[in-house]
């Protein structure tokens, strides 16, 4: 699996504050301001179908986060982030009948960008990098917890893969 921007968004995600649709109409951006330490990472639904040399291969996927130490922090005026830390994802991928487990580190992060909430919905920038949007599901005084959606195409000249997969983090306030 590719570490992409995709996963910094939801490792930036998972340390945000959650809001349910209920709160959000009393919850303001200085709910999110603050630092915040990720507990918890999952997918339940990843899916990647490649095409390869005419061949059509489906792969599923799940995976689980471990070994945290991960935080982000907002600030307010300007909107900024910083997210740095590590954490381990257990992937477990299913091919053809054929299930493989592994663990895939992060390796040690360090990124600052921008970021904008509206309404239930968290846009964040890097530096060079498409925008990235986050579901916020949970965002009180301390506990934040959203989901990323994934749905994009990888085309290397000699293969093309979909993936698809749903995202979810939780963290605290520090």
């Amino acid at each position: 699996m590719k570490f992409s921007h995709s996963l910094s968004f939801f490792l930036l995600c998972t340390l945000i504050l959650s809001c349910s649709k209920s709160e959000e109409s009393i919850l303001s951006n200085n709910d999110l301001v603050g630092t915040w330490k990720l507990i918890d990472f999952r997918c339940d639904d990843g899916k990647t179908v490649t095409n390869f040399l005419g061949q059509t291969i489906t792969s599923t996927y799940t995976s689980t986060g471990k070994d945290y130490a991960a935080e982000s922090t907002f600030t307010e005026n300007p909107n900024t982030y910083h997210s740095k830390g590590s954490y381990t994802s257990v992937v477990t991928t299913t091919t053809i009948g054929t299930s493989q487990t592994s663990e895939v580190s992060t390796g040690l992060f360090d990124w600052t960008g921008t970021w904008k909430k509206e309404g239930n919905i968290l846009t964040t920038t890097l530096k060079d990098q498409p925008t990235e949007k986050a579901e916020i599901i949970t965002l009180n005084a301390t506990t934040f917890e959203y989901k990323v959606s994934i749905n994009k195409v990888e085309n290397n000249g000699i293969s093309e893969s979909t993936i698809t997969a749903t995202y979810f983090f939780k963290l605290i306030r520090k």
